[in-house]
């Protein structure tokens, strides 16, 4: 009896569990897109501010944003200051995929990063600011849509994961 109570408990607070940490999870892409919105920000304000490369440019923000991004952003300007010279968007497109491991970004998101560096690596300075600016708009866009859909999917997922433990406690009952 009391092995039969102890594992209904511990089933629903292992859905329940695993229901609070997927709604954690789109917080979390919130939370990305925002961090890469700043980012990209930054990197328009320097350009037409300091008119620096970019590998100076991505020490510089390496300094003011947190981990994975900063390590990201090191890693790019030590690989655009190596003296094979290989162009922009070859090594935006080799340290984008390494981030890209660590986020959480849709398909469509990790096009458009890796496409920025396309775009920047054969533009002017006043263009590479025009892009990383339109680059924040979008990423402003889609996170002001996903804000309005994470309460919904948190709750939902909260819901979900306590009623597929009663599912469970009484299937296995």
């Amino acid at each position: 009896m009391y092995l039969k109570i102890a594992g209904s408990i511990l089933i629903i607070s292992a859905c329940s569990g695993y229901g609070f940490s997927k709604g954690r999870e789109y917080k979390k892409h919130v939370n990305e897109l925002d961090e890469l919105r700043h980012i990209a920000m930054m990197f328009a304000s320097e350009t037409s501010y300091s008119k620096l490369p970019i590998a100076d440019l991505s020490i510089r923000i390496s300094r003011k944003v947190k981990e994975p991004y900063k390590s990201w952003l090191i890693c790019l300007s030590n690989a655009l200051q190596k003296e094979k010279q290989e162009p922009l968007m070859h090594v935006w497109r080799k340290e984008a995929e390494h981030l890209l491991d660590k986020l959480s970004l849709t398909e469509e998101e990790t096009e458009e990063l890796i496409n920025l560096g396309i775009q920047i690596g054969n533009y002017n300075i006043q263009m590479q600011e025009t892009a990383f600016r339109w680059y924040a708009s979008c990423l402003e866009e889609r996170r002001g849509k996903l804000m309005k859909e994470v309460s919904e999917k948190q709750r939902l997922c909260n819901s979900l994961g306590v009623l597929a433990g009663i599912f469970l406690v009484i299937l296995l009952i």
